[in-house]
């Protein structure tokens, strides 16, 4: 996974938790457990895009923060690249 998705994702979360939105509720929104959350932003492994949608919607992003998570999610993985 691209850990610029992962950091951008932890960002969002970040912003969000001035809003106080925790991730447990976040997680609860977005239909995934906390711990499926934590390993988005770490880059252990790749939200589908619904699950995207349901986080930005959680955390209150604006669209083209929805859209730049999107477009970092299509980029490939650049440890999966053969050698």
């Amino acid at each position: 996974m691209s850990p610029q998705l992962g950091r951008f994702l932890k960002a969002l979360r970040t912003s969000a938790a001035e809003g106080h939105i925790t991730v447990t509720e976040a997680a609860r929104r977005s239909g995934v457990a906390r711990q499926t959350i934590h390993k988005w932003e770490g880059g252990e492994a790749k939200p589908e895009p619904e699950h995207i949608r349901a986080l930005c919607e959680a955390y209150g992003a604006q669209p083209e923060q929805l859209d730049r998570a999107l477009r970092l999610r299509a980029e490939p993985d650049p440890n999966s690249a053969a050698a």
